[in-house]
């Protein structure tokens, strides 16, 4: 961390990490080995959160900014209050998603004087797709169509974290190669958290972590 993020992220009223990886790119399994044994860390998923504010929708295509933004803001809202005495950790799975939410997020960031920490989570093309064919989800059931979906919400992934890393003064950076045993990946995520204040202290030690395959 530079020495000016590093003051920032001191007195930051919270954190909200973000995954804005491509479909398939191993964002719960990342969760699974890693976030989840943030002390304090909770974990909100875009999609429930959307399907909670709008009912049953097409998941195989994207819901305009503006709606996405306003049920994602109503959740943060109610987690990052002023006059909460802890400081909050949020993983946002599934949000943001495109370069304009981004400049949403850290405008909320701003306003809040909230941490964020990027985690840029790479794995090659065509283990994604695998994975993509493998869930079977709408929109994702043909090679050609799990390689289009990839390609396009990946270009808007790059795009995404392009946008958060310059914001570097309340942004933070964790590069991840989730292709690896779950075991590095999980090293991978600690190592980078440990170098990041607050939360530095609230990553456990290695020791304590089960990375069963």
């Amino acid at each position: 961390m530079t020495p000016s993020l590093r003051a920032y992220a001191q007195k930051a009223n919270g954190v909200l990490v973000v995954a804005p990886g491509a479909p398939g790119v191993g964002k719960e399994k990342t969760h699974e080995v890693a976030l989840r044994h943030v002390r304090g860390l909770t974990r909100l998923v875009c999609s429930q959160i959307l399907v909670e504010e709008y009912g049953l929708f097409d998941e195989s295509s994207l819901l305009p900014d503006d709606k996405v933004w306003t049920a994602v803001r109503k959740v943060l809202l109610s987690v990052f209050q002023p006059e909460t005495a802890n400081r909050p950790i949020i993983f946002s799975d599934g949000f943001p998603r495109t370069k304009s939410q981004a400049g949403l997020v850290t405008a909320f960031a701003r306003e809040r004087h909230l941490l964020v920490i990027t985690l840029d989570l790479v794995s090659p093309r065509e283990v994604c797709l695998e994975r993509m064919l493998s869930r079977g989800r709408k929109g994702e059931v043909t090679p050609e169509a799990c390689g289009k979906r990839f390609d396009e919400l990946s270009q808007r992934a790059r795009a995404t974290i392009k946008h958060l890393r310059n914001n570097s003064d309340i942004c933070a950076y964790v590069g991840v190669n989730s292709n690896l045993h779950p075991a590095q990946v999980g090293k991978q995520v600690f190592d980078g958290l440990r170098r990041i204040d607050p939360i530095a202290g609230l990553v456990p030690p290695d020791r304590v972590l089960d990375f069963a395959v």
